[in-house]
């Protein structure tokens, strides 16, 4: 009986050792947090994320002639919209700017065809030059609705057929 106590007492010492060098071995750290609760004005509709637009097949008359068949008209809706006395954020407008490649107050497309570029204009038919910053237009309820058009437009250069892509960026903020 005592020699399996001294091997019970044997093993639980083999044990505890290394369970005291772990503890001694131990460090500390603290980590601060901080933040704010803000109350969000409004929230970017799931389908306005990231839209691709289909331009579709357009003859070279067309864009030569600028035609309206060379435009395809895209939306982004703001949803969950909190404004005036039910909410603390005191905001009164929403804007909005929309930026990539760009010359001369145009988008650059890239790819196969040449000799045009892309206009953005906004429903009530202003033109949108990149990164200028414009009033999203819309009323103040539950929902923003703003509806915008990408035409394209020879670029005064030869006017070579072929595919193209471009990529839009759009910044919304409020005030």
């Amino acid at each position: 009986m005592k020699k399996t106590q001294k091997t019970v007492f044997g093993l639980l010492l083999i044990l505890y050792v290394p369970f005291l060098y772990a503890q001694s071995d131990i460090q500390k750290g603290r980590v601060n947090m901080q933040g704010e609760i803000l109350e969000s004005a409004c929230t970017i509709d799931v389908n306005s994320l990231d839209q691709t637009i289909d331009m579709g097949n357009i003859p070279a008359s067309s864009i030569r002639n600028n035609n309206e068949n060379n435009t395809k008209e895209f939306e982004i809706k703001l949803i969950d919209c909190r404004w005036g006395t039910e909410t603390q954020n005191n905001l009164q407008s929403i804007d909005i700017s929309f930026t990539g490649l760009s010359e001369n107050n145009y988008f650059l497309l890239d790819g196969e065809a040449q000799g045009i570029y892309l206009e953005l204009i906004s429903s009530t038919g202003n033109k949108i030059l990149p990164g200028k910053t414009i009033a999203f237009e819309h009323d103040f309820s539950r929902e923003a609705l703003a509806k915008y058009r990408f035409k394209l437009l020879a670029d005064g250069q030869p006017l070579k057929p072929g595919s193209f892509h471009a990529i839009v960026h759009f910044n919304i903020s409020y005030k």
